[in-house]
C-alpha cells in the first residue's frame, strides 16, 4: 500500500470492545517495529504494554488525567535509549512505519 493510500485508510478510534489481538498479529508488529527503516543509530524500540489497566497507568503517567482512551487492551509505546531531537525524530519516524 503506497503512502497516500495509507493516509485515507487510516482511522481512529478511542473506544476498545472487550476482544484480544491475535498474539501472531502483535508479533509481527514487533518484529516490524524492530525492523523499521532508521533514519539514525539512535535505535528507539517499540514496547507492548498489555492489558487495559496497564495502558491506562502508562498513558495516565505519560500525559496526565488521560480518559480520551477507552479500555484499550493494548499500547506500542516508544522507547528512547536517549533524549535528543535526533531520538526523537527516528522514533517518530518508526512509529509512522508501524501505523
Amino acid at each position: 500500500m503506497d503512502m497516500l493510500a495509507a493516509i485515507h485508510q487510516r482511522f481512529s478510534v478511542r473506544s476498545y470492545a472487550d476482544r484480544l489481538v491475535d498474539p501472531a498479529l502483535l508479533e509481527r508488529l514487533l518484529s516490524f517495529a524492530e525492523n523499521a527503516d532508521r533514519l539514525s543509530d539512535v535505535s528507539p524500540r517499540v514496547a507492548l504494554i498489555e492489558g487495559s489497566d496497564a495502558v491506562e497507568r502508562v498513558l495516565t503517567f505519560m500525559i496526565g488525567s488521560y480518559g480520551l482512551v477507552q479500555n484499550a487492551p493494548y499500547l506500542l509505546a516508544g522507547v528512547l535509549p536517549e533524549e535528543s531531537e535526533k531520538a526523537r525524530v527516528d522514533l517518530g519516524y518508526v512509529l509512522e512505519q508501524v501505523v
